[in-house]
This record gives C-alpha cells, structure tokens and sequence, in this order.
C-alpha cells in the first residue's frame, strides 16, 4: 500500500498504567507501529509517543505528567519506529492521569519542537475508566482542540462504563463515529474495521 506523504506532527499518548496488561501493552506497539506505517516519516510527518503517568509525578507531584518515550524529532523511518517500539520501548509502572497528559503532550512534545506541522493529532490509547475525572479531562480536551488539535481516541479492554465511553467519545474530535474507537480486547487491534482504521486514518486526517 502507499503511504500517505502530510504534512503532520501526530503523538501517542499510551495509557500504561496499572489498567493495562502486559498483552495489552505489547499489542499497542504493534498497532502504533502499523498506524506509523502508513505515513511517510520523512520531512513532512513526524510521529512522537509519550506514556502517562509517573509515579513521582501521581504521587509527589515532582517532574512530568508524561514519560516521552521518543519526540518528534528522533526518528526519520517507520523502521526506526518500530525496532524502536520493539526493542526499546517498556511499560512505565505508574498510574492514570490523562487530562495532564493531554496538556503536557502539547507543553512538551508539540510546542517544543521546531517547524510545527500543519497537522495535529494526538491519539489516545486509553485502558482505563475516566468518568471520574470527566470536568477535567473535557476542559483539557476542548482546549487542545480549540488550539487547532485533532484528538483520535482509542478505548481499549472492558474495563469502561458506558459513562467512561460517553466521556472518551466528547473527548474524541467529531464526528466521534470515526475518531473514536473500541477495542474490546488485545487481539481485537486485528478487526478489519480496527486494521482498515489504520490504514485509512492519514486519509481521513488529510
């Protein structure tokens, strides 16, 4: 398949806290790395993920709210990507803490890099229930958005309410049918509509 050349600064903000399994985890690599794929990593895209949250930072406040695991800048191949995200790339052991996430991924990663691309996307690969922080994470998600931000929200296991899916489909950019996705399950990254979201996702961004 061709990849698709935009001009885009695209960052994944894994949830890897306590809500996600090893299984879970290691199949998130995989599918960041298909998504990665399907751009052409050159000039133009630039692709950086960042995990939430640490543990100094949930429970002494200290440091940041994310772990940039690479930035915008690292890498210049899907390749490099992916061994990367194979080889290098572990689970944090922290916590949730994913309206800070939000703000720090656009602080840290977006605004302090060079050249801002004309695309933003920032996709949420979440494990864990959000109702209880619905205020907060609204107010951070509508204000990156209003920033000229786009939000792609991917729920992922069973472990949400239909409140929590009610909160991460406002959290997602409109229209929610086709930013926001389920993933009932680690092997459910192989659903065709999971797999074509994929391959389809620069076209629908461009």
């Amino acid at each position: 398949d061709p990849t698709t050349d935009l001009d885009i600064d695209m960052a994944f903000i894994v949830d890897s806290s306590e809500s996600t399994w090893p299984s879970v985890f290691t199949e998130t690599k995989q599918y960041v790395a298909q998504m990665i794929e399907q751009l052409e990593i050159t000039h133009h895209a630039r692709v950086a993920l960042v995990q939430h949250a640490p543990y100094e930072y949930l429970h002494n406040g200290s440091g940041l709210p994310i772990s940039i695991t690479f930035g915008l800048t690292d890498h210049n191949s899907p390749n490099s990507v992916r061994s990367f995200l194979e080889n290098k790339v572990h689970q944090l052991e922290g916590g949730r803490a994913l309206a800070d996430a939000l703000e720090g991924t656009v602080e840290h990663v977006f605004e302090k890099a060079p050249h801002p691309r004309h695309l933003k996307v920032l996709v949420l690969l979440v494990t864990g229930p959000v109702e209880l922080h619905e205020e907060r994470i609204i107010k951070a998600a509508t204000e990156v958005k209003c920033k000229g931000y786009f939000i792609v929200v991917m729920a992922v296991g069973k472990l949400f309410s239909t409140g929590d899916v009610r909160v991460l489909s406002q959290v997602a950019s409109e229209p929610s049918d086709v930013f926001f996705k389920r993933v009932d399950r680690p092997t459910g990254f192989y659903d065709d509509h999971i797999q074509t979201f994929a391959r389809l996702l620069p076209k629908y961004l461009g």
